[in-house]
């Protein structure tokens, strides 16, 4: 609830069906019925407006004629207050979502990575796949930018899957990744520590 209402800039990671959907939604459910959200999703997941009734939720789809990147552009040009994009794909909507947090916006995405320390490195060389950007003013405007990293895991505790949140990462403008919290399984006994 304090990063929504912070206007926090995150990137949720962890493997298929870790929970990172699932997080979005419980992260919208924070937001204020005056701001205006736009959710991108390749497949309808989220159900966000129907979750959500009562905030100004708008939903775009991808398909063969509308990609990601050419929709967090038209999403910035709504001038919506969160871009919530389920997952980033590709490099071309990795960067179009960079700079639309460049330009204020505040959003939600998430990414495939081991850990969410590894995230600002793990978002750079999905841009760098297919797009020429410099690695210096990539990083300074990464930890200007984005403010928090979460992973997500699932494990097979005690006969049944279990996903949680096992690391969130502060990103600082001064470069500098800090983990504020983890929690792990031991035994079927969770730790955690901040």
């Amino acid at each position: 609830k304090l990063c929504m209402s912070a206007g926090a800039n995150m990137i949720l990671s962890g493997i298929p069906g870790s929970g990172k959907t699932e997080l979005t939604k419980t992260m919208t459910g924070f937001l204020d019925f005056l701001q205006v959200i736009i959710t991108i999703e390749d497949t309808p997941e989220g159900h966000f407006k129907e979750l959500f009734p009562h905030l100004d939720i708008t939903s775009w789809y991808t398909n063969n004629n509308l990609t990601e990147s050419e929709l967090i552009d038209e999403a910035l040009r709504n001038d919506c207050d969160w871009l919530m994009v389920t997952e980033t794909r590709t490099s071309a909507a990795a960067y179009a979502l960079f700079k639309g947090f460049l330009t204020g916006a505040k959003g939600i995405t998430s990414i495939h990575s081991a850990s969410a320390y590894e995230i600002p490195s793990r978002y750079y060389n999905m841009i760098k796949s297919d797009l020429p950007i410099d690695k210096d003013a990539f990083y300074d405007d990464f930890y200007a930018t984005v403010d928090l990293g979460f992973h997500q895991v699932r494990k097979w505790i005690g006969g049944k899957i279990v996903r949680f949140i096992d690391e969130i990462v502060e990103f600082t403008k001064d470069g500098q990744r800090k983990t504020i919290y983890r929690r792990w399984e031991e035994d079927g006994v969770f730790y955690s520590e901040v």
